[in-house]
């Protein structure tokens, strides 16, 4: 049996995997074409995609749906969402499965404190194969939930309640599960090959028959018929022409990711929002990417620091439906007093009223932050900000607009209270 990863991921399951075309080469110049059908079972983690990837599974996703069809098996370990965000481009995940091909088809969300027991659904799954199932539930996490609106797909793990866990697709002679993440991927994988496989009576046999003999001496006369060869040759520069259209698209995507990141910061809270306000700092004030961090110390310290030499930040950053509270600027001086950060000088950075429009948004300072975080600031030292201002300056600087880079770090540096740009 030949089992291929889809991911770039350093799954090992022993000797079963004989080979993983997202290892040590470029997908892009590789034809797998006529190699799909080699393998047997295909594995993929959601969580480990990269850009380089994307081409191969477009290019290679009806072969790998043909064989899986014919009689392979496919593993999908979900993640917490249905998109992932590499480089600033987002691609839907699921494209490739059958039955998963359109954003809506699957929906997959993060569920915090969620512990509960994860059940095999006995109508799905034999006498013979329960106990397997049982171990891969047991290594399985279920703090999220699951929403699939393809027919074909049926309940394969679930909790007490009903809520579905995983999902089993018996797809023409293949079949496909959808599994949850899980504490060990490789346990679960070698559960899958040594118990379970051997229990699903699957013929990963491809020997011609004679049908199949049949189908080849007609296809060898259908190419003798004049002009055949020609219209051939012309389909297949269509195809190139679209393959190089797609890998346009996946260009101007990628450009255009980049720069709505920026709307982020006048939209988002919590740690995008943290990580926009380091990416605009770094942006702005050309700094390179070891120059900022995002939560050096997890979640017991400052959301952004800034360590360019001449000028260093200790940020605390708040995105929220309303003006920001005074609590926030008592939790930027607790960082500014940490002896890491004796030398940096601190600043509030806001998105408050994150959810209205730019133009419905109160302009006045006292408006935005509570009004006693000004005299805090000019008691204590620190600037004041709205993320409005930053994403002013970095539309600015994105229309080649010049910057006073200098005055904007002297504001930043010297002025105690709010600052706006």
């Amino acid at each position: 049996m030949k089992v291929a990863i889809l991911s770039d991921s350093d799954i090992q399951i022993e000797n079963y995997i004989t080979q993983n075309p997202f290892h040590s080469v470029v997908p892009r110049t590789l034809d797998k074409r006529d190699n799909i059908v080699e393998y047997d079972m295909f594995i993929t983690d959601m969580a480990e995609f990269t850009v380089e990837n994307l081409n191969w599974l477009q290019e290679n996703q009806g072969d790998i749906k043909s064989r899986i069809k014919s009689g392979g098996l496919l593993l999908v370990f979900l993640n917490n969402d249905s998109c992932f965000e590499f480089h600033n481009y987002r691609y839907y995940k699921y494209f490739f499965v059958p039955g998963l091909e359109n954003e809506i088809s699957l929906t997959i969300r993060k569920i915090g404190g969620i512990i509960t027991t994860i059940t095999p659904n006995t109508s799905v799954i034999s006498d013979d194969q329960l106990d397997s199932f049982k171990k891969i539930s047991k290594l399985s996490y279920s703090d999220f939930s699951l929403t699939c609106l393809s027919p074909n797909y049926r309940e394969l793990f679930s909790d007490p309640s009903g809520r579905p866990l995983g999902l089993l697709n018996q797809y023409g002679a293949g079949r496909i599960y959808l599994l949850p993440p899980t504490k060990d991927r490789d346990e679960v994988i070698r559960i899958f090959v040594k118990d379970i496989l051997p229990k699903l009576h699957v013929n990963f046999s491809l020997d011609i028959t004679e049908e199949n003999a049949t189908e080849e001496w007609y296809s060898s006369l259908v190419k003798s018929i004049p002009n055949i060869a020609s219209i051939n040759q012309k389909i297949d520069v269509c195809h190139n022409e679209i393959k190089k259209l797609e890998g346009d698209i996946i260009q101007y995507n990628l450009q255009r990711e980049e720069k709505e990141k920026w709307a982020h910061l006048v939209r988002k809270h919590d740690k995008i929002l943290e990580k926009r306000i380091g990416e605009a700092f770094e942006y702005l004030f050309d700094l390179n990417a070891n120059e900022w961090q995002h939560e050096p110390k997890g979640n017991d310290g400052p959301d952004v620091v800034i360590n360019k030499e001449g000028y260093k930040f200790v940020i605390e950053a708040n995105g929220c439906t309303g003006v920001v509270l005074d609590k926030k600027a008592n939790q930027l001086l607790k960082w500014s007093i940490d002896t890491d950060y004796h030398e940096h000088r601190p600043l509030l950075i806001g998105n408050p009223f994150r959810e209205k429009e730019l133009s419905e948004r109160p302009t006045k300072p006292e408006e935005l932050f509570a009004h006693s975080i000004f005299n805090t600031a000019k008691l204590k030292h620190f600037g004041v900000l709205s993320t409005v201002s930053l994403f002013n300056l970095v539309t600015k600087k994105l229309k080649g607009d010049v910057l006073d880079i200098k005055e904007i770090q002297n504001q930043l540096m010297n002025t105690n209270g709010y600052i706006s740009f």
